[in-house]
């Protein structure tokens, strides 16, 4: 990957922490905003960790709060995921401008879930999706091992076709 046009304020007190940043960037062309920080680590396993990303011209937003844990053995991140898009087709095409999306997906999008992820395994729990007024929880989880197992449950209590086939 190319970062380009990096700008920010980078503050170390120690490699255990505490850390903070912010600042912008220019990652595949996307202009992007981001602050993060960490605390102290916390003995010797884990580390708090925070951090927010935003595209300054997609209207969207991702921020983490969390640890990553038993940084000894076996690293696990472990926390609060949010994303907001304004449009969430927008942001799709701003992400590969080789795809053209339905203009169904032309709607404000959220996403929180609570993470846990390690090298073999993670999850996406307590997840609440909301395309416009359309709404689905669910959960999403991976195990690897001699093979990648995928798990997707979703239930969508309304689907609002005609909402859904506007076009914006």
């Amino acid at each position: 990957e190319q970062i380009e046009e990096l700008n920010g304020h980078f503050s170390f007190a120690s490699f255990s922490g505490p850390m903070e940043s912010s600042g912008s960037a220019v990652i595949r062309g996307i202009p992007i905003k981001f602050s993060g920080s960490t605390g102290s680590m916390l003995k010797d396993r884990t580390l708090p960790l925070n951090f927010q990303l935003g595209s300054i011209r997609g209207g969207a937003n991702m921020s983490f709060l969390g640890a990553l844990t038993r940084i000894d053995t076996d690293p696990t991140v472990k926390g609060k995921l949010r994303f907001d898009a304004k449009n969430f087709g927008g942001l799709l095409s701003l992400m590969n401008s080789n795809v053209l999306p339905p203009a169904s997906l032309n709607h404000k999008f959220s996403a929180i879930a609570t993470l846990v992820a390690s090298k073999k395994s993670g999850s996406l729990s307590n997840l609440l999706l909301e395309l416009d007024q359309v709404q689905g929880v669910g959960k999403i989880s991976y195990n690897q091992g001699d093979a990648t197992n995928l798990n997707i449950t979703l239930s969508v209590n309304k689907l609002d076709i005609d909402l859904l086939s506007k076009v914006k």
